[in-house]
C-alpha cells in the first residue's frame, strides 16, 4: 500500500466492483515515494469536514418495521450501498438522515449501517478524507454539547456511526480516525457521554465505546485506552464527577481482558486494588459492574490451577467474613503451573487479610501457603513487588502469636519470603533484570519518523500488484495518520523487546487488513496476504536492528537449547519442566518428567508425595507443557465410577462410552472388549452398583481399552483384583508396544512384572528416572528395600489396646458369631452364599479369601451389621465394639471433606457415641418398626402403657435385663424386662442401640475427646500434625485418608478390627507398619485382602468364600465348631453365666479337636442335668421400701380374688404373656409388676 499523493498515487486496493467485498485487481506497481512529514493529531478531519459539510434542512424519515426490529444495544449492521458512484450529494443525504432529530433512534441506527456501506463502496481513504465522512462524524461527537433536539440527534447519530465503522473496518478505522486523528480526548469523550442526560445518547455511547475498545490495536489499548480507564476507575466519582463514566470505564476494562490480556495481567498489581475498591462503591450499578469486571480481570491470570477458585476469591473481596473459608479452600488447591506475577497479584490481598485474622488455624494456614507459594515462584522479580506487602503481617505473627508451633511456621514463611522474594536485610526489593537493553535511546519523534518512512516504502513494495486510484489531499491526510499510528506501534514493540510474531500480527496485520483471511478485502485496504507479507518484512527489519544494536550477528536465533539424545531408540512423547503443590504443601519443585512411547513406568513414592495428584493433573490438562489431547490421547484409569452409574447395566454403560468416543469404537466392539476381559452375559446385565470392587476395576480397564489411549495413567489398577485377574492385567499391559503407561501401585510383584522403568519421588522434591523394574531399582537404591520387604521399614504404627470385655476371661471365647446365614442381592435370584457359619474370638487373626464377586465384603458387612442376612442369625457380645474400615474407605469421610482429620473425629464422637454407627442398616428404625414399638401394651389388669425408652441394663442369670421407661410416666414406675421378652415384643433394634450406647460409654471413658488427644491418636497411625490438625481431608492423599478412617474407627478402643482391602491405598511402609501393629494388637482381626504377603504375615485363620459357601481353614482361634454353629444349638452361644463369666462353648475332645454334633448334644444334656441339681442361690434381701411396695401390690391382687403363692417373683414377672404365640395383630395383654 503506497501512500496516496495529490494525484495518481496508488491506494491499498481500489479497482473492481464498488461494494464492501470487492476483490483487488492487478495493476502495475508504483514506486514508493519518500514519506511525508508526520501530520499532527486532528490535523485534517475536523477542518476538512467544516469545508465539505453541506447543511440541509432535516427531513422526516419513515422507519420500516425491519429497521425498528433491530436492537439498539448492538452496533448497526453493515448495509451494502450499491454499484453507483458515491457523490457528495449522496453523502449529504445519508448524513441528513443520520442527524434527523425528528426520526426515532432506530432510524439513526439503521442509517449508520448504510454509512458503513457507503465508505466501503467509495473506498476507505477516499470516503473518510475526500468525502469528509470522518470530519462530519467527529465534529458533533467532539464539540456538540447542545441540549436542542437537533444537537441530541447529532450526538446519537455520530456515536452510532462510530460503532458501525469500527465494527466494519475494525482496527483500520479506530487506529486511523479515533486514535491517530484525535487520540485520548476521543476516549474521554466516549466515557463522558455515558453520563449524557439524554438516555438515547448514553445508550449509543455504550455501544460505541464497546466497539472502539474491541477494535483497538493492542499497543494503542495499552498506551491510550488503558491509562485513561484506570484513572477513571480510581477516581472517587468517575470522569468529570460522573459515576456513569466510571461504569463505562469498568466495561472497557472487561473488554481489554479479552483484547490485551497480557497488558492487564502485567499490571494486576495496580488493577486489583482499584477494582476491589470499586466493588464497595455506594452506587449499586458501579459495585455490580466492578464485581463483573473483577471476575474478568482474574481470568487473565493464566494459571489453570486457580480457575475454580476465582469465583470464591471475588466473593471474598465483597464479603470479608468469607476470608477463613477462602484460605482453607486455597490451602487445598493443587498448583502445577509456576506461580507468576499475575497469580501473586490476585492472591496477595486475600493472604493479607488472612494474616489479619484472629484464628490461629487461619494464621497458620496463611503462613504455610505463603511459605510454599514462595518456593513455586520461578522469577524473583515477580515476587519482589508482592512479598514486602506480606512481610509485616508475618512478622506480627512471630512477635505476638501465643502458640510456639505457630510462631515457628511464621518464621519459616518469613525466611522464605526474604530468600525467594529478592529481599535484603532491610526488606527492600532488589532490582532485577529489565528490558532496557532493547530500547533505542534516540528520541521518540525521530524513531516514529524513521518507522513511517520504512513502512511507506515496505507497503509500496507489497502493493505493486494493486491498481491505482486518484486521491485528494484529505485522503492523503488520512493515510498519513494511519502510517503514523502504525509507526508508533512498531516503535513501542521494538523498544519493549517484543519480537513475537503473533503480537506483531495482532497489531499490524489486523490494522492493514481488518477483514482477515476468510472475508474479501475491504476496498482501500490491503488484502490478507499483502498485510501478512508487509508485517513480516517490518518485523524482520526491526529484529536485525535490535541484534546489531546489542552487538549480536544480524541473522540467527537469539537463544538455543541443545539436547543430547539418549541411546534409547523409543520416541519421546513428553519432556516437561513443572512444579506441583497444594496451597499448603509443595509436592514437587522445578522438576522434569520425560516419557517415551511404549515404556511402562512405575511411579514410586510414599503416601502424600503427590502421585495421584500428578496423574490427575496430567489427565485434566493442567500440567504445563504436557501435550494436549488432540496430540496425545491420555486416559486416567482409577476407581472413579460415578454413583449415577450404579443402576446402569454394564452393557448400557459401555454402549454409552462407545457413542461418546467420537468414532473410536462401536458399541459392538465395546461389548467384545467386555467379553475378552472376562465379563459373562450375566455380569453384562448386572447394574454397575452390583459389581464387586474387582469387576468395577476391570470395567474401568475396558473403558480405557475402548478409548485407544496413547498414555494410560493407572492409579492402583490391581486394587480389588484377585490373582487370576492380576495375571491377566500383567499379560495385557506387556502386550502394549505403542502405549505408554504411568502406574501407581503398592503391589510390588505387579510392578516387577510390568515396569520397564521407575520414576521415583526423591527427598529433594524432584522426580528421578531409573531404568528397569522394581528389582533393578532396589539394587541401585538399597534403602528402598521397604518396597519389597515388610520387615525392612522404619515407620511405626500403634493400635490402641481394646478395653476389657465384660465376662470374657479367655481370648478363645467367641465374641461374635454368625449362624446359618444366607444372603441374596436385591433384584437377583441366586444367593451369594448360603448357610454360612463363622465365629470370632479376641485372639482371632482371620483372612477372608476368595475370587472377585465371591461375596467377601458382603460376609463382612453381615458380621458388622452393615447389612442384615435374609436367613440365619448374627450374634455379638452386648459390649462388643467393632472398628470397620470398608473396601471403599473414603465413604466414611466423603461428607466431611472440608473438615480437618482432627475436626472430623471430634465431630463423629461428640455426644458420647459414634454418629456413623447410627447409619448402619441394622441400627436404622423403619417407619413400620417405629409404629410397632409405639403401640399400646395392655396389662392383665387392663392398664395400658407404651414403652418410651430403655434406660438401664443389668445381668440376670444367663441373660440380661433392661430397665424400661414408659411414655408419660415417672421413672418411679420403671420396670426391668428380660432381653428375650423385649425381642419377642419387637424391640430388638432398641436393644441394639442401647447396647451400642453402653459399649461406646465404656470405650469413651478411656480418654478425653480433645484436639490434643485426637492429634496423638492420628500420630500413632502415621499422620503427622500438619496433616492431622491443619489440612482439610479433601487435600489429603488416598493413603492418608485411609489412615484418618482407621484412626477414627479405633478411637473408642474397639475389641475387633475389620479391614476390607487395607493394602489398596496404603503405601508399602505404612502397610508394613500396620502389619507390625496388628501383630501387637490384643483384639480380634479380620482382613479381606488379595495381598498374600500381608495376610500371611498377620493371619493364621482363613475363611474361604466361593461357590455359595463359606469354609474355615487354618488355626481356628474361637473354641466353637462349624457344625454347632450351623445347627444353631444353644451350646454355641457364649452368654454370661450367673457368675458373670461366659460358657466355654464347645470344648476339645481327647484329641484336642472340637466336638462333633453328637458329642456336643450329649455334653449339653449332662450340663443341663447338673444345672437342675444345683441349689438355687440365696436371694438378695429387699429393702424396706421394696417390701412395702410389694405388699401393696400383693394386697391389690388378693382383693381382686387372685390366689397368692409364698414366692410370687416368677408369677409376677413383668410382661409375662400367658398366651405364647398369640396373634400379633391382636392387643398384647401383659402384666405390670414392680
Amino acid at each position: 500500500m503506497a501512500p496516496p499523493s495529490k494525484k495518481g498515487t496508488p491506494l491499498l486496493s481500489t479497482a473492481g466492483n464498488r461494494n464492501a467485498h470487492s476483490a483487488p485487481a492487478r495493476a502495475t506497481p508504483a514506486p514508493a515515494p519518500a514519506p511525508a512529514p508526520a501530520p499532527a493529531p486532528q490535523s485534517s478531519f475536523i477542518t476538512s469536514a467544516k469545508v465539505n459539510r453541506i447543511v440541509e434542512p432535516a427531513k422526516p424519515s419513515q422507519v420500516s418495521q425491519k429497521e425498528s426490529s433491530i436492537p439498539l444495544n448492538v452496533p448497526p449492521p453493515f448495509i451494502a450501498f450499491g454499484d453507483g458512484a458515491v457523490t457528495p450529494s449522496i453523502v449529504d443525504e445519508v448524513f441528513s438522515s443520520l442527524f434527523d432529530h425528528v426520526a426515532p433512534s432506530s432510524s439513526r441506527h439503521h442509517t449508520a449501517g448504510r454509512l458503513a456501506g457507503l465508505v466501503s463502496s467509495s473506498g476507505f481513504f477516499s470516503a473518510l478524507g475526500d468525502l469528509g465522512v470522518a470530519g462530519r462524524i467527529l465534529e458533533p461527537f467532539m464539540n456538540n454539547d447542545g441540549k436542542q433536539p437537533s444537537d441530541i440527534a447529532q450526538r446519537e447519530g455520530a456515536l452510532y456511526a462510530i460503532s458501525a465503522l469500527a465494527t466494519t473496518f475494525g482496527q483500520a478505522f479506530v487506529e486511523t480516525i479515533i486514535i491517530g486523528g484525535v487520540g485520548a480526548p476521543a476516549i474521554e469523550r466516549l466515557l463522558s457521554l455515558h453520563a449524557d442526560k439524554t438516555r438515547p445518547v448514553s445508550a449509543a455511547a455504550a455501544v460505541a465505546t464497546k466497539a472502539v475498545c474491541e477494535n483497538l490495536a493492542p499497543v494503542s489499548a495499552k498506551l491510550v485506552l488503558y491509562p485513561l480507564v484506570i484513572s477513571t476507575i480510581s477516581t472517587t466519582d468517575g470522569l468529570g464527577g460522573k459515576w456513569q463514566a466510571k461504569l463505562g470505564a469498568l466495561q472497557c476494562l472487561s473488554v481489554m481482558t479479552q483484547t490485551i490480556p497480557d497488558v492487564v495481567q502485567a499490571d494486576l498489581r495496580a488493577i486489583v486494588p482499584i477494582v476491589s475498591s470499586a466493588m464497595w462503591d455506594t452506587k449499586p450499578e458501579v459495585a455490580s459492574g466492578a464485581t463483573a469486571t473483577m471476575n474478568e480481570v482474574c481470568g487473565v491470570v493464566g494459571n489453570p490451577d486457580i480457575v475454580s477458585f476465582l469465583p470464591t476469591l471475588v466473593e471474598t473481596i465483597a464479603k470479608p467474613e468469607e476470608v477463613p473459608a477462602s484460605i482453607q479452600k486455597l490451602a487445598g488447591i493443587t498448583f502445577v503451573s509456576a506461580v507468576r506475577a499475575g497469580t501473586l497479584a490476585i492472591l496477595t490481598p486475600l493472604l493479607q487479610r488472612g494474616l489479619n485474622e484472629r484464628s490461629h488455624t487461619i494464621l497458620r494456614s496463611t503462613s504455610v501457603i505463603i511459605d510454599n507459594m514462595c518456593k513455586l515462584v520461578d522469577d524473583p522479580n515477580d515476587a519482589s513487588h508482592f512479598f514486602p506487602v506480606l512481610l509485616p503481617g508475618v512478622e506480627r505473627i512471630i512477635e505476638t502469636a501465643g502458640p510456639p508451633e505457630l510462631r515457628s511456621v511464621a518464621r519459616a514463611a518469613r525466611d522464605t519470603l526474604k530468600k525467594m522474594g529478592g529481599l535484603n536485610g532491610d526488606a527492600q526489593p532488589v532490582n532485577g533484570n529489565n528490558k532496557d537493553q532493547h530500547k533505542d535511546p534516540r528520541g521518540t519523534e525521530t524513531k516514529v519518523a524513521e518507522a513511517m518512512a520504512f513502512l511507506s516504502d515496505t507497503i509500496g513494495k507489497a502493493d505493486r500488484d494493486q491498481g491505482p486510484v486518484e486521491e485528494g489531499m484529505n485522503g492523503q491526510a488520512v493515510y498519513g495518520d494511519l502510517l503514523r499510528q502504525l509507526a508508533t506501534i512498531v516503535v513501542d514493540l521494538s523498544d519493549n523487546g517484543d519480537f513475537e510474531s503473533p503480537n506483531w500480527s495482532a497489531n499490524l496485520v489486523k490494522t492493514l487488513c481488518p477483514s482477515g483471511s476468510t472475508s474479501p478485502t475491504l476496498k482501500g485496504l490491503l488484502s490478507f496476504d499483502f498485510a501478512k507479507a508487509t508485517t513480516k518484512m517490518v518485523l524482520t527489519n526491526y529484529v536485525r536492528r535490535d541484534r546489531v544494536r546489542r552487538g549480536l550477528p544480524a541473522d540467527g536465533h537469539i537463544d538455543g537449547i541443545t539436547t543430547e539424545e539418549e541411546d534409547d531408540s523409543a520416541a519421546e512423547i513428553c519432556n516437561v519442566d513443572f512444579s506441583l503443590a497444594y496451597g499448603s504443601r509443595v509436592l514437587l519443585q522445578q522438576t522434569n518428567l520425560t516419557l517415551k512411547r511404549g515404556h511402562r513406568y512405575g511411579l514410586i513414592g510414599p503416601n502424600g508425595a503427590g502421585k495421584t495428584t500428578l496423574m490427575r493433573s496430567i489427565a485434566s490438562g493442567k500440567l504445563e507443557g504436557f501435550p494436549p489431547p488432540d496430540v496425545l490421547r491420555t486416559v486416567f484409569v482409577a476407581h472413579d465410577l460415578q454413583a449415577s452409574d450404579a443402576l446402569v447395566s454394564v452393557r448400557d454403560l459401555i454402549a454409552s462410552h462407545a457413542k461418546d468416543s467420537n468414532g473410536l469404537v462401536t458399541p459392538e466392539e465395546g461389548e467384545k472388549i467386555l467379553t475378552d476381559i472376562g465379563f459373562t452375559e450375566d455380569l453384562k446385565e448386572k447394574g454397575v452398583g452390583q459389581l464387586s470392587g474387582g469387576w468395577k476395576m476391570k470395567l474401568e480397564l475396558a473403558r480405557a481399552i475402548m478409548l485407544k489411549a496413547d498414555v494410560l495413567l493407572m492409579d492402583e489398577p490391581t486394587n480389588h483384583l484377585d490373582v487370576q485377574n492380576v495375571a491377566w492385567l500383567v499379560q495385557y499391559l506387556n502386550s502394549l508396544s505403542n502405549v505408554t503407561c504411568l502406574i501407581v501401585s503398592h503391589d510390588t510383584g505387579f510392578l516387577d512384572n510390568v515396569c520397564t522403568g521407575i520414576i521415583h519421588y526423591e527427598p529433594n522434591k524432584k522426580l528421578k528416572s531409573y531404568k528397569g523394574n522394581l528389582s533393578e531399582f532396589v539394587k541401585l537404591r538399597p534403602e528402598a528395600r521397604s518396597y519389597y520387604e515388610l520387615s525392612a521399614v522404619k515407620t511405626v504404627m500403634k493400635l490402641p489396646e481394646p478395653a476389657t470385655l465384660t465376662g470374657v476371661k479367655t481370648k478363645t471365647r467367641p465374641i461374635l458369631r454368625m449362624s446359618g446365614a444366607s444372603y441374596t442381592y436385591p433384584g437377583t435370584d441366586k444367593p451369594i452364599f448360603t448357610n454360612a457359619s463363622v465365629a470370632v474370638a479376641l485372639s482371632s487373626r482371620i483372612a477372608v479369601l476368595g475370587a472377585n464377586g465371591a461375596g467377601k465384603s458382603t460376609l463382612i458387612k453381615l458380621l458388622t451389621g452393615e447389612t442384615i442376612p435374609n436367613q440365619g442369625t448374627v450374634w455379638k457380645h452386648p459390649n462388643l465394639r467393632i472398628a470397620y474400615v470398608a473396601q471403599h474407605a473414603f465413604h466414611h469421610v466423603e461428607q466431611h471433606l472440608d473438615l480437618t482429620p482432627n475436626e472430623y473425629i471430634r465431630w463423629r464422637f461428640e455426644g458420647g457415641f459414634d454418629k456413623e454407627l447410627m447409619e448402619k442398616e441394622s441400627r436404622k428404625i423403619s417407619a413400620e418398626e417405629e409404629a410397632h414399638m409405639s403401640r399400646i401394651l395392655t396389662a392383665s389388669t387392663g392398664e395400658k402403657r407404651t414403652i418410651e425408652a430403655l434406660v438401664g441394663r443389668r445381668k440376670a442369670k444367663k441373660s440380661l435385663e433392661y430397665e424400661v421407661k414408659f411414655l408419660g410416666l415417672s421413672h418411679k414406675v420403671n420396670i426391668w424386662m428380660a432381653r428375650e421378652r423385649l425381642e419377642e415384643l419387637g424391640f430388638a433394634k432398641m436393644i441394639q442401640l442401647f447396647d451400642d450406647m453402653e459399649a461406646a460409654r465404656v470405650g469413651f471413658a478411656a480418654r478425653l475427646l480433645t484436639s490434643t488427644t485426637v492429634e496423638a491418636q492420628l500420630a500413632d497411625l502415621g499422620l503427622e500434625a500438619n496433616f492431622a490438625t491443619h489440612t482439610q481431608i479433601k487435600s489429603l492423599s488416598a493413603g492418608q485418608k485411609v489412615k484418618v478412617v482407621l484412626a477414627a474407627a479405633m478411637w473408642n478402643h474397639p475389641h475387633m478390627l475389620v479391614l476390607d482391602e487395607p493394602s489398596n491405598y496404603i503405601d508399602r511402609e505404612s502397610l508394613a507398619a500396620l502389619a507390625t501393629a496388628i501383630q501387637l494388637y490384643t483384639g480380634a482381626i479380620v482382613i479381606i485382602s488379595h495381598n498374600s504377603e500381608f495376610t500371611t504375615a498377620v493371619c493364621s485363620e482363613r475363611w474361604l468364600v466361593g461357590n455359595g459357601k463359606v469354609s474355615v481353614e487354618g488355626s481356628v482361634a474361637a473354641a466353637v465348631s462349624v457344625a454347632a454353629l450351623s445347627s444353631g444349638s444353644a451350646s454355641s452361644m457364649s452368654t454370661p453365666d450367673e457368675d458373670g463369666n461366659e460358657d466355654d462353648g464347645v470344648v476339645p475332645n481327647g484329641n484336642g479337636e472340637p466336638l462333633d454334633e453328637e458329642q456336643e448334644r450329649l455334653r449339653q444334656e449332662e450340663e443341663d442335668a447338673a444345672l437342675a441339681a444345683k441349689i438355687k442361690p440365696k436371694k438378695k434381701k429387699r429393702t424396706r421400701k421394696e417390701e412395702k411396695e410389694r405388699e401393696v401390690l400383693r394386697r391389690q391382687a388378693w382383693l381382686a380374688g387372685k390366689k397368692l403363692s409364698d414366692d410370687s417373683d416368677d408369677e409376677w414377672s413383668p410382661f409375662k404373656d400367658k398366651k405364647k404365640g398369640a396373634d400379633p395383630a391382636k392387643p398384647v395383654v401383659v402384666q405390670f409388676k414392680k
